[in-house]
């Protein structure tokens, strides 16, 4: 309860506390532009602390109407306005709605944002119009927050509370797009792609779809940085990529091709990094070949992997990366040369063998081993020996990496286990190689600790790479945890549970889920409530092994779900655990389902089930 000081005045307000007349509530309201500075603080405080609803609803209906530092005084005190919030956003006066959707603007609490996605749905073109813009905004701000935060286990887990708020709300805004049609709720739900891309990819899946024709709309001349990464991840869809890719390769606007840089790292998701070989040629290279020595180095590292990736001739390629060798920072040329490595046409050739005539230097001397590695020259420079010869001149370690990717996982394997047999210091050149690979280099090399069972001879690497800038990295290396023991493990594996990043998040539950569950069933309870499919999926299949009625709840929930992600999601856990309790459930759902996609896959899972069971009985009865 306020305390007013001993004065007439004040006493006049602790008088009203306590008074049963609601009209209190709407006197004090009215007064408020009329009183000063301390008595409009005294006047807040009474109608807070008498928490009626018409006083609260009255205070956010007033809010537009008042001045900046009233408005001030009121946001400070924004977290008891909550229920005053939601009632006036649902209120038959449009100037009361546009009231309190400015008030859930300014107080810019992602926990108010679903208030947004409600209003949303009111037949008002004004309600509707703010609403939207309400959300965009608040999704860019909290993209600024989480790019200028640092990640620890307190402020990731702060963002992690915001983005599922704002993801969730956003989710909801998206379901009723049929509806209000805004293009802010695209853009904003774009800027949390690394939460949405499901729901997103998913709805313009659908056919005919006007959200389809909304999103390559937005895209069409791509200027803001923060579309960048849903700009890549949408090169996954088959109705979207070819007119993406064509958008991105035809940009010409330098912030969102940064913006495309600082993403580059989903470039390492292998169903992005082949779309990417359907941009033929980069507009802005075209337009401006030295563009390139114009950017800082992490952009221009971030501008060599999208050129790599794409599909510009090998010629093309090495003339960039001649330039970025000459004149480029130095810190981003061993970049630029591993790239070039890649190629083996003549051009590439050619380009190191000039860079050999460069004595004394890096590059010449790494010129020199590629050169010895890869081919052997006659006097005309015109006769290449076998490649097979000159790989035989590397060292076995290299030649697996260089063809790790070309090889089937049986190859993969086979190889690998080759290799450990007879090279001794396997781990020590994986470990070397870590430090100066780029994100690709260092997915690929946690690939190669995975499949060869290295992860405990390589925990202060792992722990480490748990903090990795990107989250395809960070994920493997949270799921490479499971595998470790001791007290570090756990404790990097509970914080990456608060990472941004969903996949993170899932491979954490299941890493604490190897590493022992049974003081850590609590925090995995949490991650039922998640807004992300894939997290709540994975947190109800490990919860239920341990027979808790919360995670069957969650399956159950997610099964009836409006989000066509969250039901695939919980069929995933139904055929994961074999439950044989819902194949009923699971039928009803193959033949009734609205999505196509949801049908197929729980007539899948009905035939698994069924098919496990009958083995079972049969089993059982010749065991008989």
């Amino acid at each position: 309860m306020p305390t007013f000081p001993d004065t007439a005045g004040p006493r006049v307000y602790a008088l009203l506390l306590d008074a049963p007349n609601l009209a209190i509530d709407d006197a004090l309201i009215e007064v408020l532009p009329q009183l000063d500075a301390d008595e409009r603080l005294w006047a807040v405080e009474t109608l807070l602390a008498r928490g009626q609803e018409r006083g609260m609803l009255a205070l956010v209906a007033a809010f537009s109407g008042l001045d900046e530092v009233l408005q001030e005084q009121i946001i400070t005190r924004s977290d008891r306005l909550f229920t005053g919030a939601r009632l006036a956003v649902t209120d038959k006066s449009a100037e009361v709605r546009l009231s309190a959707i400015k008030f859930i603007q300014r107080v810019d609490d992602p926990r108010l944002s679903y208030l947004l996605a409600e209003a949303l749905r009111i037949a008002c073109p004004k309600t509707r119009a703010a609403a939207a813009a309400g959300l965009q905004l608040m999704a860019r701000r909290f993209i600024e927050r989480r790019t200028t935060l640092a990640l620890n286990s307190e402020a990731g887990a702060d963002l992690l509370r915001d983005g599922n708020n704002l993801a969730q709300a956003l989710e909801r805004a998206i379901d009723c797009w049929d509806l209000h049609f805004r293009f802010e709720v695209l853009t904003a739900a774009m800027y949390l792609s690394d939460l949405l891309e499901d729901v997103l990819l998913t709805k313009a899946s659908s056919a005919r779809s006007r959200f389809r024709r909304a999103i390559l709309e937005v895209l069409a001349n791509p200027q803001d940085p923060g579309l960048a990464g849903f700009a890549l991840r949408a090169l996954q869809s088959r109705e979207l990529r070819v007119a993406v890719a064509k958008q991105i390769g035809s940009c010409t606007h330098m912030e969102f091709l940064k913006g495309l840089m600082a993403e580059s790292w989903l470039l390492s998701d292998p169903r992005i990094g082949h779309e990417m070989a359907r941009i033929r040629q980069w507009a802005w290279l075209t337009a401006d070949p030295d563009a390139l020595l114009s950017l800082t180095d992490s952009e221009a590292v971030g501008a060599i992997r999208l050129i790599a990736a794409s599909g510009m001739t090998p010629n093309a390629k090495v003339a960039v990366y001649q330039r970025m060798l000459v004149s480029g920072p130095d810190l981003v040329k061993p970049v630029v040369f591993d790239r070039l490595c890649s190629l083996e046409t003549e051009q590439a050739t050619s380009l190191l063998r000039a860079l050999t005539q460069r004595k004394g230097t890096q590059l010449a001397n790494m010129a020199e081993r590629e050169l010895r590695g890869r081919t052997a020259w006659q006097q005309n420079h015109s006769a290449a020996i076998p490649h097979a010869e000159a790989q035989q001149q590397q060292h076995p370690f290299e030649v697996y990496l260089n063809s790790f990717d070309q090889l089937s996982e049986q190859d993969q394997l086979a190889r690998g286990q080759a290799l450990q047999r007879n090279c001794d210091n396997l781990t020590q050149l994986i470990q070397a190689k870590l430090l100066l690979a780029d994100v690709a280099g260092r997915g690929q090399l946690l690939k190669i600790v995975r499949l060869l069972g290295l992860a405990g001879a390589m925990s202060e690497n792992l722990f480490k790479l748990a903090g990795d800038p990107e989250p395809l990295n960070r994920s493997q290396a949270v799921a490479l945890m499971a595998e470790l023991d001791g007290p570090t493990a756990r404790r990097v594996v509970r914080r990456a549970l608060y990472d941004p990043d969903a996949r993170v998040q899932s491979n954490a539950v299941e890493a604490l889920d190897r590493l022992g569950i049974a003081d850590d069933n609590r925090i995995v309870v949490e991650k039922l409530s998640s807004p992300n499919h894939r997290v709540r999926a994975t947190a109800a299949a490990v919860l239920l092994k341990h027979e808790a009625h919360e995670a069957a709840e969650t399956v159950l929930d997610m099964l009836d779900a409006e989000s066509q992600a969250h039901r695939i999601s919980a069929l995933w856990v139904v055929e994961r655990m074999n439950l044989g309790s819902l194949i009923k459930k699971i039928e009803e759902m193959a033949h009734d389902d609205p999505e196509e996609r949801v049908r197929r896959r729980a007539d899948r899972v009905f035939k698994t089930i069924l098919r496990l069971d009958n083995h079972m009985l049969t089993g059982a009865g010749r065991s008989r």
